[in-house]
Parts: C-alpha cells; structure tokens; sequence
C-alpha cells in the first residue's frame, strides 16, 4: 500500500502518543495486530499478549482513553485509515517512496528513530526525554 508523502509521520505519530497513553515498552508497542486492539466509544484497548513483566505469558488488556488535541486514539485511527491496514500488524516500516511495508516495526527500529520523530509526528523536543518509549541518550 503507499500512501502520502506523510504516511510515515502519521505512523511516528500515532507511535509516540500510544506509547505514552499507554505506558508501553517499545517491545509492547510495536507488538500488537489490528486484531489485537478494539475501538470503543470510551477509547481503546490494546491486548498485549506478551510482556517483560508478564512472567506467566497471561497476557494484558490496557485501556487507552480519547484525548483532545493528542489523541492516541484518533492518531492510532488515523495511522490505520491512511495506510489502508485493516490486519496484520498495526505499526510498520513506511518507505521513502510513502509505500508502508507489511512487515512489523521491531523494537530496534524504533529504538533508533525517536530523535528523527519530532519533525515528522509534530512533537516538541521536550517529549523526547528518556523514558520507556525513547532511549536513553
């Protein structure tokens, strides 16, 4: 599927603002499938199948609340309709070109692009601080 010139800052968006919405290791963001979250009138939920701190492999639902002007829920919506995914992985490579590959985003891939992010999603630097979403510089 290809998609705009800016595919890939909606997908950088959609990225950052479920990481924080949601708390989420970078392992945990990249992980799930469209099949794994479900829109609700209240929000979202993400079912996290498996998890660093999830030693039993159970498994976890975490509930992601609408926001105003940063929406993960909206941004995460946006993301889906833009690059024409409807299953499969939810976060993926987008090329130069604006073609969104069907391969999943890994972890690494997203440990290194934070500080390339703010330009493309709209965030300030501020927001790049060290958390569980960016690396420690």
């Amino acid at each position: 599927m290809a998609c705009q010139a800016f595919c890939g800052g909606l997908r950088d968006r959609a990225l950052l603002l479920l990481c924080f919405g949601g708390a989420l290791r970078r392992s945990e963001l990249v992980a799930p499938d469209v099949a794994d979250i479900e829109f609700t009138d209240d929000g979202l939920r993400v079912t996290i199948s498996r998890s660093k701190t999830d030693q039993e492999s159970q498994g976890a639902t975490i509930a992601i609340i609408r926001g105003g002007a940063c929406c993960p829920v909206k941004a995460v919506k946006v993301w889906l309709d833009a690059a024409g995914i409807s299953a499969g992985p939810i976060f993926r490579p987008v090329r130069k070109s604006g073609k969104v590959r069907q391969s999943r985003l890994t972890a690494k891939s997203y440990a290194t692009s934070p500080k390339a992010m703010p330009a493309s999603s709209g965030a300030t630097p501020p927001i790049m601080a060290p958390t569980a979403c960016a690396p420690a510089s």
